[in-house]
């Protein structure tokens, strides 16, 4: 990375702020930029010096010390949050629980039919031992409980992935509702 990578970078992790504070800082570090070159030390040093412009942009954002004012987050009528409140219900029960429903029970569906997979063999050479003779059915559950137990692996990854997503949305919602409750 070179300098002018580095305040490019800079600048555009110190999007939001005031145009005149993102400049004033900007200046700030090609005057350290100047000064190191004056003294023989290279762009790589000082920059390796600095870190990361993410790092920096965040740090700077968090101490607010270039006196940028922090905009107020805006404070919401009681009928503001009122309709906040019946929308995020009503939008909650008419369409998320219905495909949510629908996913979960479409994904029991797929685990029992992979487990009843992976059991089959055994209730196939059961009938095979008692009443009938046929190896095709035999050779065709086994077949079904490998593919079943290669796959079910996957599955239970898409499962942990599927949980994930409807705990981050419950948070989510919660949050939601925080803020309707301030």
């Amino acid at each position: 990375m070179n300098r002018s990578s580095f305040l490019r970078e800079l600048r555009m992790h110190l999007h939001g702020l005031p145009e005149q504070k993102i400049d004033d800082i900007i200046e700030g570090y090609e005057r350290n930029f100047a000064e190191a070159a004056a003294n023989d030390i290279s762009d790589e040093e000082v920059i390796e010096r600095l870190g990361s412009p993410f790092i920096i942009a965040e740090s700077l954002k968090k101490k607010n010390q270039w006196g940028f004012e922090k905009k107020p987050e805006p404070e919401r009528s009681e009928a503001g949050r009122l309709l906040v409140g019946i929308s995020l219900i009503f939008f909650n029960l008419v369409l998320v629980l219905g495909p949510i429903v629908g996913i979960m029970g479409g994904l029991a569906g797929i685990y029992i039919a992979l487990l009843a997979c992976i059991v089959s063999p055994l209730l196939v050479l059961f009938t095979f031992l008692v009443a009938s003779r046929d190896l095709l059915d035999l050779f065709v559950s086994c077949i079904a409980s490998g593919v079943s137990i290669i796959l079910l692996p996957h599955f239970m990854k898409l499962l942990r992935y599927c949980a994930s997503l409807l705990t981050r949305y419950i948070r989510w919602t919660a949050k939601q509702i925080r803020g309707i409750a301030r």
